[in-house]
Order: structure tokens, then sequence, then C-alpha cells
């Protein structure tokens, strides 16, 4: 994962209006999702962003990431929500930038924190409805929406998603072949969900296009 995510996200706004959006991200691993999460927070104009869910390996260490990157952008009216914590080996090497900064100072400063996290997406991704699309930017593994999904498939029927996964015909450090992209291979029956589901509309970056935006 070493890109600039944002220019596959277009179109983004409709009739000049900011549309509802869920960011899903593993960030802490690499750097590429403090980026993204940085740029989205100074675009109020493009994205209304209703949840950010942390998905995989240590979620609250992640969390704790997004909740001191809110704080410095005085974002207190988004949830975070925590996803499943999984003890692996996938280190969440930004936390040290973040350890001073505390859920419960999140918390105290007006943030909210929902410790359920699937169910927290579940609950916004109910809202979204032909009058009101939600975008839906997967830039890590597809662990939550994946588990949220299997649960209740007509939640994508309102949806686009825009998805960082996958390798068509190049691979990692531009290799001519197709590589075993992280985000997929990480939790590959959640991948599946999420490229079978009934979207209204779907975009892919894979490794392809984002070798290209290192």
């Amino acid at each position: 994962m070493y890109f600039l995510f944002v220019l596959f996200l277009l179109p983004i706004r409709i009739h000049g209006i900011p549309v509802s959006t869920i960011l899903d991200t593993d960030i802490g691993t690499a750097y590429d999702d403090q980026v993204a999460l940085t740029y989205m927070l100074s675009r109020q104009d493009l994205f209304d962003l209703k949840l950010i869910i942390c998905s995989t390996s240590n979620t609250t260490a992640r969390a704790q990431i997004v909740a001191k990157t809110l704080s410095i952008f005085k974002r207190f009216d988004i949830p975070i929500a925590i996803g499943r914590y999984i003890n692996d080996s996938n280190h969440v090497y930004e936390y040290r930038w973040a350890e001073d900064y505390s859920l419960e100072k999140f918390n105290n400063d007006g943030g909210v924190i929902l410790l359920d996290g699937e169910q927290a997406l579940f609950n916004e991704m109910k809202k979204a409805s032909a009058e009101n699309i939600y975008h839906y930017i997967q830039i890590g593994p597809a662990t939550s929406l994946g588990h949220v999904l299997q649960k209740q498939p007509s939640l994508s029927l309102y949806i686009r998603v825009f998805a960082m996964a996958g390798s068509l015909y190049n691979g990692y450090e531009n290799s001519s072949t197709p590589s075993k992209e992280y985000n997929v291979e990480y939790d590959i029956q959640s991948a599946q969900t999420m490229f079978s589901s009934d979207w209204i509309h779907f975009s892919l970056a894979p490794l392809d296009c984002t070798n290209f935006m290192q």
C-alpha cells in the first residue's frame, strides 16, 4: 500500500453537496492511510464523513491514531468505530505518534468511540437510501465490511464503493506479473464478499495504478 488514493474517488460531490461517506481503514501500519484521512478531513466540501471504522489487527491502537488526527482538525463530530481486535504480527508503527492522546481523552473532548465497530458500521450503512447515496472508501482489508454484509447483504444497495485492492496485470515493485495484494490476501473471504455484493457502483484501485502514485 504505497499510494495517494485521491484520484479514483471522483466523482464525489453531487450537485455541490458533500457526499455521506464511510472510511474503512487499517491506519497505522503504513503511512498511506494517514495521508488519505488527512486529505478527506481537509476537504469538507467533498466528504461528509459519517463514520471511520478501524479494521484488522490492533484496532484500538488504530482508533487512537484516528482520534489524535481528528483532534488536530477539531472534528469531534465524526464517530470512530473499533473493529474486531486480532492479535497478529501486523505492527501499528504509527501508534507511537498517537500514544499521548488516549481514546478516553478523545471522548472527554467531545468525540464518540463506538466499541462494537461492526454493529456501528451496520447501523450507519442502513442509513443509505435512494435519496441518500453513501460512499464507502475501503483502503484496508475488507474484514469489517465483509462481516457486516454476510449478515445483511442488502446493505450494499445504495452505496458506491471505492476500494484499494487487488492486482490485475502488474504487481508490487512494478512487477510485470500480478501479486497477492495485501488487502485481499489478508482476508480473502471478506474480499470475495465485497467483490460479489450488489453495489450501486464499484470502483477499484489495484496495484496496477497505485504503484504509479508512490
